[in-house]
């Protein structure tokens, strides 16, 4: 990243274009090097990386005990019943496996 120091204030983008530090370009990142990434792998299903981070990031923040508001603030929902998903995902359906994998990454016991 020559001539930008990435990450100087808390508004500033994760994922951004190395070149100017704004925004990336989705379609370029896609053709351009997720494309040859997924080849390069061997994968050839379809992939939908943007969608499926999203909803693990949104799984694994309710998983943690992040509040339903503060999740769906984060997600921008405009109904918490969109956001009640992702709660009963991490919550109900997996909270075996989320306490799992609190321990793996963590090195210690998941929420009872």
């Amino acid at each position: 990243m020559e001539g930008i120091d990435p990450y100087q204030a808390d508004d500033d983008f994760v994922f951004a274009s190395h070149e100017s530090g704004r925004t990336m370009n989705p379609d370029r990142w896609w053709n351009e090097h997720w494309k040859a990434a997924l080849k390069k792998a061997g994968v050839e299903d379809y992939v939908r990386p943007f969608h499926d981070a999203r909803h693990s990031a949104l799984t694994h923040m309710a998983a943690g005990g992040s509040s339903p508001v503060a999740i769906m603030a984060t997600a921008g929902h405009s109904s918490m019943a969109t956001t009640k998903r992702y709660l009963h995902l991490a919550g109900v359906t997996f909270k075996d496996e989320a306490d799992a994998l609190e321990e793996r990454l963590l090195g210690r016991p998941g929420r009872t």
